[in-house]
């Protein structure tokens, strides 16, 4: 089906909020319901879809094992956040990073990352304004990313926690960390396989994607009853689905 964006421009408009309210309100609903009817119909296909391409598994009744894990201490949670602040100078950023179990164990470090200091030797403002459009920005939203999730993974892989097992929010090896943003010299990937060489080694790393930007994810997951799960196959960090098609 070809569809084009004047197609998409086209359809249903009112000229006026009155009209809107007494006709689009329930033209919204009418169509609501029956993307809900249909959506019903393409579930049942999407679940015959899963049992001929995947193994449905379950996940076990008893738990007891995993809750004492947990109550004992013994799994971390590893998340941070970053706060910027743009100023003419460039971005300034703080990040922020906590590790904690169930005692309340708790390694927290906070970082901070300046633009300002890659501009002072440009005397040119046109070159000064040049450098900070986005295509030439040192730190991007990337970057900073990036360096956001090097420093989560680092931390998780403390001494401290060490034995522990490390749940990390997102992939073990997001995409920011492998698309080496930003220049070519900063070399991220080298800094990636560092991270990763050690993920490998401890043995307890693992991660929790909490949505994934794969709508087609979304709608498998969707057609699975509770408790159900399907194993994808991956390659690290990135999300690909390889299906044999019958």
């Amino acid at each position: 089906m070809s569809i084009t964006f004047r197609d998409i421009l086209n359809q249903k408009s009112w000229n006026n909020y009155e009209d809107y309210i007494s006709e689009g309100i329930q033209q919204y609903s009418k169509e609501l319901a029956a993307d809900i009817d249909q959506g019903r119909k393409q579930k049942i296909k999407i679940r015959g879809y899963i049992e001929k391409h995947f193994e449905i598994k379950k996940i076990p009744n008893d738990l007891s094992a995993e809750t004492q894990l947990l109550s004992d201490g013994n799994v971390v949670g590893i998340d941070g956040t970053i706060a910027t602040h743009k100023t003419i100078t460039g971005t300034m950023a703080q990040l922020g990073v906590v590790a904690v179990n169930y005692l309340n164990e708790k390694i927290q470090h906070s970082y901070f990352i300046s633009e300002a200091k890659y501009k002072q030797d440009i005397e040119d403002v046109t070159e000064y304004l040049f450098s900070h459009e986005p295509a030439n920005k040192i730190i991007s939203n990337l970057v900073l990313r990036a360096a956001l999730q090097v420093r989560e993974r680092e931390l998780g892989l403390k001494d401290k926690f060490k034995d522990k097992y490390k749940i990390y929010h997102g992939p073990l090896i997001p995409f920011e960390m492998l698309a080496n943003p930003g220049k070519a010299e900063f070399k991220i990937l080298e800094v990636t396989l560092e991270v990763l060489e050690k993920i490998i080694a401890n043995k307890k790393c693992l991660s929790i994607v909490s949505r994934s930007q794969n709508d087609a994810y979304i709608r498998l997951g969707l057609s699975l009853n509770q408790g159900e799960y399907v194993q994808l196959k991956k390659s690290v960090g990135l999300e690909l689905l390889r299906i044999d098609h019958c």
